[in-house]
């Protein structure tokens, strides 16, 4: 698995240094404006499924973001993003085995079976650069898109005590189960992106994120370990995303001086 992760990196790499010709859009005779650079405001949505260390913790789960990247006229990229991950498929058992019982039941103060929520929560932010290859006269600002970043990731397992019935589970206790981790990492994107002179906006990728994480807590409470051992998380996933362009040109304003201009159609 971490030759096909290393594969897919170096693949991913690879595709943002490509060479490719893009076109500039002409002016239109009906404006004052003529396009230059732009800011790309978006929301995205998307699956990811884990690899190497991260697979023996989580099933796949779900992300949402938002990001702003600033291309510039020449079609290259850099940007900021953030994507929350959320997800219900925990495949490491974090509920405190010591206080279980023989059918893996905890009981709680009320000498019932406690109704524990497990899941995953995570996060990951970052800073990338990239490139648009135009593939099309009539859209040169889009394309197909390759871009490498560099982050923090961080995850945890969620569990949550419904019925607040678990002493062990109270205030900073719960502490000691959660699997707090994080670290660096890098992140490479390539996709495509729709971005029209007028109409709806979006792009599809597919992403790749290697974290070097470690655990972020001194003692696990249900190993009575601590476990500070070097990760590779590795998350393999699509998404895709609704964009707003915000197109900066210059113009003529009323008193016939040059001016600089935002708009976006």
């Amino acid at each position: 698995m971490k030759n096909i992760t290393y594969a897919l990196t170096l693949y991913l790499l690879s595709a943002v240094w490509v060479s490719a010709q893009s076109t500039t859009a002409p002016n239109n005779a009906t404006q004052t404006l003529s396009r230059h650079n732009t800011l790309l405001v978006r929301a995205d949505y998307g699956l990811q499924f884990p690899a190497a260390d991260m697979a023996k913790r989580y099933g796949w789960n779900a992300i949402a973001g938002i990001g702003l990247d600033y291309k510039t006229s020449h079609n290259w990229l850099i940007g900021i993003e953030g994507r929350y991950l959320f997800g219900t498929r925990v495949n490491e058992d974090s509920l405190a085995i010591n206080i279980a019982t023989e059918d893996n039941y905890i009981i709680g103060e009320s000498g019932i079976p406690a109704d524990i929520d497990i899941e995953e929560r995570g996060w990951w932010t970052g800073l990338k650069v990239g490139r648009v290859f135009s593939v099309s006269p009539k859209q040169p600002d889009g394309g197909i898109f390759a871009t490498i970043g560099l982050g923090y990731l961080q995850h945890q397992i969620r569990l949550q005590d419904l019925q607040n019935d678990v002493p062990q589970f109270f205030g900073n206790y719960i502490k000691g189960y959660d699997r707090l981790t994080g670290g660096w990492s890098v992140a490479q994107s390539i996709g495509y992106l729709h971005l029209p002179d007028k109409g709806f906006r979006f792009f599809i990728a597919l992403d790749a994120i290697q974290g070097f994480t470690q655990s972020k807590r001194d003692y696990n409470f249900d190993t009575q370990t601590s476990d500070h051992q070097q990760r590779l998380d590795v998350l393999l996933g699509a998404r895709v995303a609704w964009v707003l362009p915000i197109y900066t040109g210059k113009g003529i304003s009323k008193d016939g001086k040059k001016e600089k201009r935002y708009y976006t159609d």
